[in-house]
């Protein structure tokens, strides 16, 4: 078996002992993340990609995505703070940089800012209520003050039953920028098209949760960019800045896109896409441009995962040496040697002992234990890739590799329908992924659905 689909998002295990337990947060007031020295510090504050990792966990969330101004607005004040600027954080700034207000704003005749602040208080109450109650870290706005404050949850108390409840992207991977695509100056209708296709792009490299996505709010975005975003998108813990810029004409539309390396400059991909539509269907094609750019640049034998495989960035200490494994795996899927595999699980066995809650790590890791079945290892093999993978899904339950992976438990008894049904449910989450739908459309020819199996071949 080849099972080989895309890395897969982390669901953290919770620290509770019950559902209804409520989850503490070691209040350290007003603590200053590493490097920010104005104000208090303290030896264990957070670092401040921590505290953007947090801020993405966040924005990331459905009681987040609806809402760009307090999207905005939390981005601002903590970029503010991370910079050294707390004491610039007022109402009036908030408004003209946050929300783009004009520089005459005069917070006495207009409470926005009151209004909104509000407003995020009480959503980031419910946000570590609901999705970000065992999130390691605790971003609060205290009410009659707009800086924020940083409450760091202690350890898990030992021999607590782990409970899987939130979802969130798997620590492992590599970060990119997106920016807003570019238009025609001036130009209104082009501009709201090349924010559809920003959000489309968004949308198609969100769906390989082995990636986090860095979104910037599209309104006044550009403004709190310099024209050069290596060194800030860098600063934010980036690896690569994806930019486009979009033409439309009247008869055919382009679209360019390019990836850059943010830690040296270098242009690792280009590519413009001539789309035979106007404007009126330039959205609907524009989704399957979004996809095929996505899988061009993060699938498993994408341009980012190819750069990687002998960067130097996944030989340091951090998410991306953890990343070091999955690449393992790939180059295992490329060359198929011993020497490849047995390289591959021991590199995952260790990441896994560093990051034992990743979903991707573990999903993986019970893809080769099934592989190493299917050659001849005996059933106790098999047995612990079952478990695995199962951790996985407890883990993710979106998680598409482990569906991937164990929807080859009917193909080993020979259950033709109930195969067929496993690895079409693992294919919904991300119908988009290339070796997925390779490696399922080979395997349904095995099973006598060709035409099933052509079509995913073709696409």
């Amino acid at each position: 078996m080849a099972a080989a689909a895309r890395p897969c998002s982390r669901g953290e295990e919770g620290s509770m002992s019950t559902l209804g337990n409520k989850t503490s947060w070691q209040n350290r007031t007003a603590l200053q993340p590493d490097g920010v020295t104005d104000g208090p510090s303290d030896e264990n504050s957070p670092a401040p990609q921590e505290i953007r990792i947090q801020v993405q966990r966040i924005l990331n969330s459905p009681m987040f995505k609806d809402s760009e101004q307090l999207g905005s607005f939390l981005d601002y004040v903590i970029e503010e703070m991370l910079a050294g600027r707390a004491d610039q954080i007022k109402q009036y700034t908030i408004a003209v940089k946050a929300f783009g207000r004009p520089t005459h704003f005069d917070p006495r005749a207009d409470p926005i800012v009151r209004i909104e602040a509000g407003r995020l208080r009480r959503r980031l109450a419910q946000y570590y209520e609901d999705f970000g109650a065992h999130d390691p870290l605790k971003i609060t706005i205290p009410t009659g003050a707009y800086i924020p404050v940083f409450l760091l949850k202690p350890s898990t108390p030992m021999g607590l039953p782990q409970v899987a409840m939130s979802v969130e992207r798997d620590p492992v991977g590599p970060a990119i920028v997106v920016l807003p695509f570019e238009a025609q100056p001036g130009d209104d209708a082009q501009r709201f098209i090349a924010d559809g296709l920003t959000e489309q792009m968004l949308f198609a490299l969100n769906r390989y949760s082995h990636v986090l996505v860095i979104a910037p709010p599209l309104s006044g975005a550009k403004a709190n960019w310099p024209p050069d975003p290596l060194p800030q998108a860098n600063a934010r813990g980036a690896h690569f800045v994806l930019t486009g810029r979009i033409h439309v004409g009247e008869e055919s539309s382009r679209v360019m896109v390019r990836l850059v390396d943010t830690a040296n400059g270098n242009l690792l991909w280009s590519d413009t896409l001539v789309i035979q539509a106007a404007a009126a269907d330039l959205f609907l094609l524009g989704e399957g441009m979004s996809s095929q750019v996505a899988a061009t640049l993060v699938d498993t034998y994408g341009v980012i995962p190819r750069t990687l495989l002998h960067s130097t960035l996944c030989t340091q200490a951090g998410g991306l040496h953890l990343y070091a494994a999955v690449l393992q795996y790939s180059h295992f899927m490329i060359f198929g040697t011993d020497e490849s595999a047995e390289r591959a699980i021991q590199m995952l066995e260790q990441a896994i002992q560093h990051e034992p809650h990743s979903a991707l790590l573990k999903a993986i890791l019970a893809d080769m234990h099934f592989m190493m079945y299917q050659f001849g290892a005996d059933e106790s093999i098999l047995e612990r890739g079952i478990r695995l993978a199962r951790q996985a899904t407890l883990l993710d339950p979106q998680c598409q590799h482990a569906h991937f992976v164990l929807a080859f438990l009917p193909f080993f008894r020979g259950e033709r329908v109930q195969f067929v049904a496993e690895m079409e449910y693992a294919i919904q989450s991300n119908p988009n992924n290339a070796w997925v739908l390779a490696f399922a459309g080979m395997q349904f020819g095995f099973v006598g659905e060709w035409d099933a199996g052509h079509r995913l071949m073709a696409k």
